[in-house]
């Protein structure tokens, strides 16, 4: 399952291609959002600049540019959604952007079902330049249907759209507001669905990230704004900056204005997971005012790499600091080390030499190291290592020589009690 082209058509030297979801059976997927439109010349190259994504989409068919005797949406290009409500929406034929959804005399959606083929008439027997004309496959595609549709004069006395066509959230913050403004006559009172429209694939926001519901607004006679709550999830992945379209639709007492499709940008924070430990060694033992080091090794188990990566070694009192270095990054201070490391991928591991002088009489010296990053990590306990060091003044003992003095010295003695015997 994925999506396909479903029509080709040459506009002005230009190649529309719109693509529809198809499911395992090779049979369109009707929804909401399921469609893209781009655009290409006639090598194939395509027009980077234009791009209709998802949101009033649904297995989009016909396309044409309006004239510019075509009411609202002179100049647009028109995109109708092969569904059993097949809708026509307007878009901006240079960027692609939302314009608005066609709508009759009333201010409802103009729908019909199973819309195939769009084309504006080019005079004499062409038909009427200013006339859309459109077929249909009515009836589960069983009957054919033949139309025209005029743009009238008549301009709508109330319209709804988004306040700005961009908003954005950071993940931290939980939930954003969005703003609905009316605008023109506000007497009556008038409705509006909305709704939120994901992507596929990276940069596109999912259900994980955001929660919103479909619902209505209802503006009441005399209101001008409405707004809505996007809920926020804050999480710990690292992916980027992801964008959802919010779409507005169904107005009843209103028509829809431009933007009536708004981008919301979900601002990562995410830091990642990386599971840090450290291990700290030295000599057990070591004789007053000799020179020993500790050796601190730091890895990073994953599953992310681990950025600012630093070890904070706080040195006993009893011990004078002479070096520090480390397999990467820098150490600085002389009572309180720390060493930057910067980022320790998953897997990787970066070791530590602090060297020291014992102090010159006996003591316990015990010394800590502990690491940080700015990933969460689920296991903080193995993130702090000690070591303890005896410093004592060696036993005194006899030399061989001194030991032969001593065990010539006993003889003698001994021989001369012997003598006196």
């Amino acid at each position: 399952a994925g999506y396909a082209p479903f029509n080709i058509q040459n506009l002005g030297g230009s190649l529309y291609v719109t693509y529809a979801k198809v499911g395992m059976d090779g049979e369109e997927e009707n929804g909401p959002g399921n469609g893209y439109v781009r655009k290409f010349n006639t090598d194939g190259v395509r027009d980077l600049t234009f791009a209709i994504n998802n949101g009033a989409l649904d297995a989009p068919w016909g396309v044409a540019v309006a004239p510019a005797s075509f009411g609202i949406f002179s100049g647009d290009l028109i995109v109708g959604n092969f569904s059993d409500a097949g809708q026509l929406h307007a878009y901006n034929a240079t960027t692609g952007a939302f314009i608005g959804t066609l709508q009759d005399p009333s201010g409802a959606p103009i729908e019909i079902d199973q819309l195939w083929a769009l084309q504006f008439g080019n005079g004499g027997n062409g038909g009427d330049v200013n006339a859309l004309y459109f077929t249909a496959g009515i009836a589960d595609e069983t009957h054919g249907l033949f139309g025209v549709l005029r743009a009238t004069a008549a301009q709508p006395a109330s319209l709804i759209r988004f306040v700005a066509d961009n908003f954005a959230a950071a993940e931290t913050q939980g939930s954003v507001n969005i703003t609905v403004i009316r605008e023109g006559d506000t007497s009556g009172s008038a409705t509006v669905n909305y709704a939120a429209v994901t992507g596929s694939g990276p940069g596109f926001a999912d259900a994980s990230d955001f929660t919103l519901a479909p619902n209505t607004l209802t503006f009441a006679p005399g209101e001008t704004f409405k707004t809505f709550s996007v809920g926020i999830t804050n999480d710990t992945l690292t992916e980027g900056d992801e964008t959802l379209q919010l779409v507005l639709s169904n107005p009843t007492g209103a028509q829809l204005a431009a933007p009536s499709q708004a981008t919301l940008t979900i601002v990562d924070n995410g830091t990642g997971v990386a599971n840090l430990s450290i291990t700290k060694s030295a000599v057990t033992s070591v004789q007053p005012g000799t020179s020993f080091s500790y050796t601190i090794t730091v890895a990073n188990s994953g599953p992310d790499a681990a950025t600012n990566v630093v070890v904070t070694d706080n040195l006993p009192p009893q011990v004078t600091y002479d070096s520090a270095t480390a397999s990467q990054g820098t150490c600085s201070g002389t009572t309180t080390v720390v060493c930057s490391l910067g980022t320790l991928n998953s897997g990787a591991s970066a070791t530590i030499t602090i060297i020291v002088d014992a102090p010159p009489s006996s003591a316990t010296v015990s010394n800590t190291a502990t690491v940080t990053s700015d990933q969460s990590d689920p296991n903080t306990t193995n993130n702090a290592a000690s070591a303890v060091v005896q410093v004592a003044a060696p036993v005194p003992t006899l030399s061989e020589t001194m030991l032969m003095l001593v065990a010539l010295l006993l003889a003698a003695i001994g021989a001369l009690r012997l003598t006196r015997g």
